[in-house]
């Protein structure tokens, strides 16, 4: 009897074993030819290598990516620069009162951090942006960037002060081009939100700086990029959209060695590896990344609006368009 029942559990479990192995093969048999290349991955390669070449020497992203900071430096700074800077943050009320209470706050900051305006100076004084290597690694540190453009428009600030309008505008449009520069240009979401975070201060805070200046001046202060719509170029999400997905394919190559999170030594990891390698087919796994990062891109495309409303203008009445 119990030889039997022995019997019956060999039986059973080879027959498990001969079922597993044989919906194995049947999977191995509909995976062994991997997908091509779909009309969106290819559509999103080509944007991503379709790039314009630039100069390292004029790249901004890699002036960027060399600028560090000490981690712990805004604690170190003079107690009415850090109060300064937390009110003038995004979302807060009161950044005007201390905008216009800022007098001396610019000199008091450079005594200290010079550098960084700078910088700054330099950084903006390039003309190109143009990402490489789409990892976590290769994303450049902006806090630098950030302050180096509040410094500037407390310069501008104490240039409408002066009454140098001539001074306002050249330092405002210096610091609009370079950031419609890398919101067109930008290659993934990170660098694209802090283009945008950079323009909404910069259009907050010149604002504030131009009502410094008294009415005569003010229409030589404004840049000519404030009278320039963004551009369809700026506004889409494509190029930054395709560097999303270029991320994303490097991460799904990682993806056998890693299957189960654990360290690769590990034996089971080596079988593991070795027995889902022919299964995984990368590029079907990365038409389906393009269908939907493409999808997500077009989300974005929307018709551009306006709002028409007539005016008073040298006195005359007339007509007035806003885009958006």
């Amino acid at each position: 009897m119990f030889r039997k029942v022995l019997k019956a559990i060999g039986w059973t479990a080879a027959g498990l074993v001969g079922l597993v192995v044989l919906l194995y093969l049947a999977a191995l048999a509909i995976n062994w030819r991997d997908r091509e290349p779909s009309a969106a991955a290819k559509h999103l390669t080509e944007l991503s290598r379709g790039r314009p070449p630039i100069a390292d020497s004029d790249n901004g992203y890699l002036f960027l990516r060399g600028w560090e900071l000490e981690g712990d430096r805004r604690e170190q700074l003079p107690t009415r620069i850090r109060e300064f800077l937390g009110t003038c943050h995004p979302g807060l009320q009161g950044c005007a009162g201390a905008f216009d209470g800022s007098d001396g706050l610019l000199d008091e900051w450079y005594a200290v951090e010079g550098s960084v305006l700078d910088r700054y100076l330099e950084l903006t004084a390039l003309s190109g942006w143009r990402e490489e290597g789409f990892n976590a690694e290769s994303i450049p540190r902006y806090a630098g960037a950030a302050d180096g453009q509040k410094m500037l428009l407390l310069r501008a600030r104490e240039l409408a002060k002066e009454g140098d309008a001539e001074g306002v505008r050249a330092l405002l449009e210096r610091d609009l081009r370079f950031w419609r520069i890398v919101l067109q240009s930008s290659d993934i979401l990170v660098s694209k939100m802090m283009a945008t975070a950079m323009l909404n201060r910069h259009f907050e805070w010149g604002n504030l700086v131009l009502r410094t200046l008294s009415s005569t001046k003010l229409a030589a202060a404004i840049p000519t990029g404030w009278r320039t719509e963004i551009s369809q170029a700026e506004r889409s999400m494509e190029r930054c959209i395709a560097g999303e997905w270029l991320f994303a394919a490097e991460m799904s190559r990682g993806v056998p060695e890693d299957a189960f999170g654990v360290a690769a030594e590990f034996p089971i990891v080596r079988h593991a590896t070795w027995l889902i390698r022919p299964l995984y087919q990368q590029q079907d796994t990365l038409n389906h990344y393009a269908e939907h990062y493409w999808t997500a891109a077009h989300a974005f495309e929307v018709p551009r609006q306006s709002i028409v409303f007539t005016g008073l203008q040298s006195g005359e009445r007339g007509e007035h368009r806003i885009y958006y």
